[in-house]
């Protein structure tokens, strides 16, 4: 099995965990040992893909308002990047400035996050073709 399909299987396992948290806790803690080994950039862009598509479907389940709902899946991303961090690829020079970049890089994952979550729960509602 191929790493782009085991994070797949990986998001799989994790919705059958039971609620929102034991979902995103699952897939975090795959993630965390999948990362062990390394990630390339396609990769660390999937884990992130999988786990918003996760949260949105597991929030929907919750029944705190919309806007609260979306703070829990942020909460799961900057949860995944923090578990991460360390593994994603950076270029050789930049290395020595890791701990400098983090938060930023933290700040830009979270950016790009809040309008991926609002297509990919555009897309779970929108009806599906019979």
């Amino acid at each position: 099995m191929g790493r782009f399909q085991l994070i797949t299987a990986l998001a799989k396992r994790a919705s059958l965990a039971g609620d929102f948290n034991a979902q995103v806790q699952q897939f975090v803690t795959d993630a965390r040992t999948l990362a062990a080994d390394g990630l390339t950039l396609a990769e660390v862009a999937q884990l992130f893909q999988a786990l918003i598509v996760l949260a949105v479907q597991a929030a929907t389940q919750l029944t705190n308002a919309g806007a609260q709902k979306k703070d829990f899946v942020l909460q799961a991303v900057a949860y995944l990047y923090d578990a991460i961090a360390p593994s994603i690829p950076l270029p050789f020079f930049v290395q020595p400035f890791r701990f400098l970049l983090r938060p930023h890089v933290r700040n830009l994952v979270l950016a790009i996050a809040d309008g991926v979550i609002e297509v990919i729960y555009a897309r779970l509602k929108a009806p599906q073709p019979a």
